[in-house]
């Protein structure tokens, strides 16, 4: 078993806050899925350091909170939302006719 690059621990979990599958993840890195969940668990529990270039990323995160907060909205119904907003993409409704949807089904 190889050792992990920092590198290849610092794009996973990149991947990972960019809301990649750990299969995708898994698959773009050429590791197994074991590793990412390995790589992901450890940052969460914070015993990996946060690299310079991940702030974007946490900076981002802490406003997509903040925004949830701020409308109530639940991870629940975001997972809902998600589920109704694959089925319309399946159905071929565009982009621009997703939140009109979205609003129907709400």
């Amino acid at each position: 078993m190889r050792a992990l690059t920092k590198q290849t621990k610092t794009t996973a979990i990149k991947l990972f806050l960019t809301a990649s599958s750990y299969d995708d993840i898994a698959r773009q890195l050429g590791i197994g899925k074991g590793s990412v969940v390995t790589i992901i668990d450890n940052f969460r529990e914070g015993k990996l350091s946060l690299p310079p270039d991940m702030t974007e990323y946490v900076d981002q995160l802490r406003r997509l909170v903040v925004d949830l907060k701020k409308n109530h909205t639940s991870i629940g119904q975001l997972r809902s939302f998600h589920r109704i907003y694959e089925k319309l993409q399946e159905l071929g409704v565009g982009n621009e006719q997703v939140e009109d949807w979205l609003e129907v089904c709400q």
